[in-house]
């Protein structure tokens, strides 16, 4: 073989290396993009600038979304007994208001972030009603939908960020195998019984979806009408009235929301409440909470250092305390003053 013919041989080799497109593992997860990911499914939650903290802007006060979003990452990604059994990623929608730091924390953490694109955020901040007019904070949440033109991968297990995972998650995705949006029924009050029963829509803290565009696009064609649908309710008002009746079922054990007591735990794959805010409080809620706390401090130990957080048990419960000694004392003043 001349040494011609091999010198040729090398330069065609290198210009198809120059020219090849980029393979799944080159592919941007920011906004929408053509290709495919290098795993076909993702688990996803959503962090947005406005829901913080309790919906404060105290710089001094702990952001909890952002602390659970981190939390939830390690729990399905991470732990022993809970992460997932097959190559996925793990996907934090966020919008332009997150800062700099929390973004390099949550890459470094293990963290593919997605941008919702400007152009799509206005498309789905367009509802207007005077309750999401007081209530603005609460308007993000329907950048959730941006979850549907995540088309580089087949499936979608979406959960909130402020949901504590107990268990693994991964049958979340078998129920889009065949059908393009699952979720679970969610719990309503009764009050004429005094019992949490079934209602007959379900929660948007946690689904499973296939990504469509075209989904997408009808749902933007349909999301201001808003009398259709309750706006309270943000996007799960809106998701179900999207799918009326045409979701399948994930079974009640994944999503464990309004649990009353410590030892519903055992019988849930996840706690879907905002935990940092029963933190002092009294009974079976309370409990749980500090039992929270305790496992997050164990998982995540970089926390055992924050005095807010890591204190954040006894602080509320004395406040608390203090709150019912106050309470107390009113009320004995009152009587006595013939109030």
């Amino acid at each position: 073989m001349s040494l011609a013919y091999l010198l040729l041989l090398l330069a065609g080799l290198l210009a198809s290396v120059a020219q090849r497109q980029p393979t799944p593992s080159d592919a941007s997860t920011d906004g929408i993009q053509p290709g495919h990911a290098l795993n076909k499914e993702a688990y996803l939650t959503f962090l947005g600038p406005y829901v913080m903290a309790e919906g404060k802007h105290d710089a001094d006060m702990v952001d909890w979304y952002f602390v659970s979003a981190r939390y939830l990452l390690y729990r399905l990604m991470k732990h022993e007994l809970t992460k997932t059994k097959q190559p996925r990623d793990f996907l934090v929608l966020i919008t332009s208001g997150i800062s700099d730091w929390k973004r390099e924390t949550l890459e470094k953490d293990g963290a593919k972030l997605v941008e919702v694109p400007p152009d799509v955020l206005k498309q789905l901040l367009q509802p207007e009603s005077s309750w999401l007019t007081s209530e603005k904070r609460w308007k993000y949440n329907f950048a959730k939908l941006h979850a549907w033109n995540l088309i580089q991968y087949e499936r979608i297990a979406y959960i909130d960020a402020d949901v504590w995972v107990r268990a693994n998650m991964d049958g979340m995705f078998s129920y889009v195998t065949n059908f393009p949006f699952a979720a679970v029924r969610d719990l309503e009050h009764n009050i004429f019984l005094g019992l949490r029963t079934l209602s007959e829509g379900f929660n948007a803290g946690l689904f499973a979806l296939q990504p469509s565009q075209e989904v997408f696009k009808h749902m933007v064609s349909l999301i201001n009408n808003v009398d259709k649908y309750k706006i309270h309710n943000m996007e799960q008002g809106f998701l179900n009235y999207y799918y009326g009746v045409s979701w399948n079922e994930i079974p009640r054990e994944y999503s464990g929301n309004h649990l009353g007591q410590a030892l519903e735990l055992n019988y849930s794959r996840s706690a879907h409440e905002k935990m940092w805010t029963k933190l002092g409080s009294c009974g079976g809620q309370g409990e749980m909470a500090l039992v929270w706390l305790k496992e997050l401090l164990a998982d995540m130990p970089e926390y055992q250092g924050d005095a807010r957080i890591a204190s954040a048990g006894s602080n509320r419960m004395r406040a608390a305390l203090a709150r019912m000694v106050h309470g107390h004392l009113r009320q004995v003043v009152g009587r006595r003053m013939g109030f």
